[in-house]
């Protein structure tokens, strides 16, 4: 028969309490996957793989006004990965920050100029202070 022997150690309450940690953690993660959904679990238009938008932040750009070529907002240009859409958000999605000021490409009526420029009908520029918006995942680059 196998016998385990213990060696006595002074760190006995710590071992105790990472070992209790550790389990509930486990326990914890499986009754999670067990809710059937996850923080990215959404439905998109996206026409490759899962739908969902894939999101690579690409640059900066400067959204202005069609009409007056007044400045509304400066945000990060994201593309997707897989379909080539892209949005244009004020926020910090790719890091867990909120959206803010957003257009989509379909929203655009205006041209897109060099340095990435973009003239926009102002009715057409949203605002979330959500950190997500359903179809899309945002990627740092």
């Amino acid at each position: 028969m196998l016998k385990i022997q213990r060696k006595e150690s002074g760190n006995y309450e710590i071992e105790k309490i990472l070992l209790s940690t550790f389990v509930f953690s486990v326990i914890f993660s499986v009754f999670l996957l067990g809710q059937g959904y996850h923080a990215h679990a959404e439905e998109g238009d996206c026409p490759y793989g899962d739908g969902i938008h894939r999101m690579a932040a690409k640059g900066t750009a400067v959204v202005k006004d069609e009409n007056t070529g007044d400045y509304i907002f400066t945000g990060t240009f994201f593309k997707c990965k897989n379909c080539g859409d892209w949005i244009v958000v004020s926020g910090y999605p790719q890091s867990g920050g909120s959206i803010g000021k957003y257009i989509t490409e379909g929203t655009i009526t205006g041209s897109l100029r060099e340095g990435f420029t973009i003239e926009v009908n102002p009715d057409y520029v949203y605002h979330t202070k959500d950190t997500k918006l359903p179809g899309y995942r945002f990627y740092k680059m």
